[in-house]
């Protein structure tokens, strides 16, 4: 959501390439997901979640995707208008 945003709101050429950054930062975390390969929680402990939630999880737990890819955004944004406030 904060691409999209990004793309009509302030610059469609950086968004462009924010969104291309993002997908390679996805990809890149699938390969580390596979190479930690770091269990979640409840597969240490299965009292820590439902079964529903267990049910819906299909990869490892480290690194995590969204932090990676919010920090991902957040850094380029930084880097690329480097002034102290947006």
């Amino acid at each position: 959501m904060q691409l999209s945003f990004y793309y009509w709101l302030v610059d469609p050429w950086t968004g462009r390439q924010l969104g291309l950054l993002i997908s390679f930062s996805y990809g890149f975390n699938i390969l580390c997901k596979e190479f930690f390969d770091y269990p979640r929680p409840f597969e240490l402990n299965p009292s820590v979640a439902s079964p529903e939630a267990i049910a819906t999880i299909e990869n490892s737990s480290f690194p995590s995707g969204h932090a990676q890819s919010s920090a991902t955004f957040w850094l380029y944004v930084a880097l690329r208008h480097q002034r102290l406030w947006l």
